[in-house]
């Protein structure tokens, strides 16, 4: 742990802040002190310590000179707040804060072309013969939490990226193989997919360290590639792929990621969808149907109703059936508010070492829904885990 940051030791951090740290940064300079910051954000004065302490760490090793300057000059006891320039022309001091902006488009630059080289790679899937206009199949994968490590005598159950990716592919293969022909396919990925949103292992809004199983890239593509699987699948089966890859907390920017990827891969293959919209909403219009989904970890289950009233106007008030299918919470609840019904998924995924450690128990299973175009929901098809395990026997 670095030496206690000091309340006017602030400068140079910002670039390499959360969202959550940039809201205890603010805080801070406002109010003057560790404590008046935590008290307007009503959270504990060591949250806001020992965040900031972090941000610190993570700001030094992120900058080479500044971490060698650190680590060679700075006496013990001591540490650099962060780093300004000098201009000598104006005899001025230069300090530079992030433009969220300007990140995220070079964010996303980056990631097209870390992806050109898989450009229509996407095999001719031939499609199916008959299918039928009126259905639609949602395949909702819950909190899959890909490349996260959990050992049985711990936790009660391995998990790693192999049998993350072989769960999943088992599931959707069954389900698919149950569903009727629907003409349209909506997968779903509930959020949180990957465990990790980035190659510090921690989660992006608090930094708690992650239990991992590999390399941050052979956990990336080994997870692009079950999920490519899955709609390759689901192309022999349904006319038409929906793909939704929702952004959740632990994988907000890895989630976009896995969403360009997929669109690349898929680039020449016309019955495939991929959203590549940013926001923690999506809904799609079905016939009489308003489908809704969010990962969980923004608006609260209860202001889910009104806010699809909102966002959809004109759908709400054309349909009959709504629906929002949500993740986050790991179990499984469905609660009928006048006029939609919102509902959250269990996952396939094992427990960590903290979760299994406060005695969360929820079961492993994933669903398959089939909505008629006027009728709404005729159909659910359950894959258990413990499915897996039986064929791994």
């Amino acid at each position: 742990m670095p030496a206690s940051i000091n309340v006017f030791d602030l400068n140079g951090l910002d670039e390499f802040a959360t969202v959550r740290e940039l809201e205890y940064l603010e805080a801070v300079r406002r109010h003057g002190s560790f404590r008046s910051a935590a008290t307007a954000l009503g959270c504990n004065k060591s949250s806001v310590r020992d965040a900031l302490n972090k941000l610190k760490a993570r700001a030094a090793k992120n900058v080479p000179q500044l971490h060698d300057y650190a680590t060679n000059n700075v006496p013990q006891g001591f540490s650099i707040s962060g780093v300004s320039q000098y201009d000598t022309a104006s005899r001025k001091w230069i300090k530079t804060t992030r433009d969220d902006a300007k990140r995220a488009e070079m964010f996303k630059e980056f990631i097209e072309q870390l992806c050109e080289g898989v450009k229509g790679l996407a095999p001719t899937i031939a499609a199916p013969t008959v299918t039928e206009a009126n259905l639609l199949a949602v395949y909702p994968i819950g909190d899959h939490h890909h490349g996260m490590y959990s050992d049985a005598e711990e936790t009660g159950s391995d998990y790693d990226c192999k049998i993350a990716s072989h769960s999943l592919e088992t599931a959707v293969d069954y389900l698919a193989t149950l569903a009727p022909p629907a003409e349209t396919a909506l997968l779903i990925n509930l959020g949180d997919y990957f465990h990790a949103n980035d190659s510090t292992n921690e989660t992006p809004g608090h930094g708690n360290r992650l239990d991992v199983d590999t390399r941050y890239g052979q956990v990336m593509y080994s997870g692009a590639m079950a999920l490519v699987r899955c709609v390759l699948r689901l192309l022999e089966k349904h006319q038409r792929v929906v793909v939704w890859n929702m952004r959740g907390n632990h994988d907000p920017d890895a989630s976009m990621s896995l969403a360009m990827a997929m669109r690349f891969y898929f680039h020449n293959e016309p019955r495939v969808e991929v959203d590549m919209g940013s926001s923690l909403y999506k809904y799609l219009r079905f016939g009489n149907n308003l489908i809704g989904s969010h990962h969980g970890h923004g608006a609260k289950g209860v202001d889910l109703p009104l806010l699809m009233a909102v966002d959809r106007k004109e759908d709400w008030g054309q349909t009959e059936h709504r629906v929002w299918h949500c993740g986050h919470i790991h179990h499984k609840t469905q609660k009928e508010f006048p006029g939609v019904v919102v509902e959250t998924h269990r996952t396939l995924a094992g427990s960590d070492a903290w979760h299994a450690g406060k005695g969360y128990r929820s079961k492993k299973d994933m669903n398959a829904i089939v909505y008629h175009s006027d009728f709404g929901e005729i159909q659910r098809t359950r894959f258990d885990m413990q499915m897996v395990k039986c064929e791994q026997a």
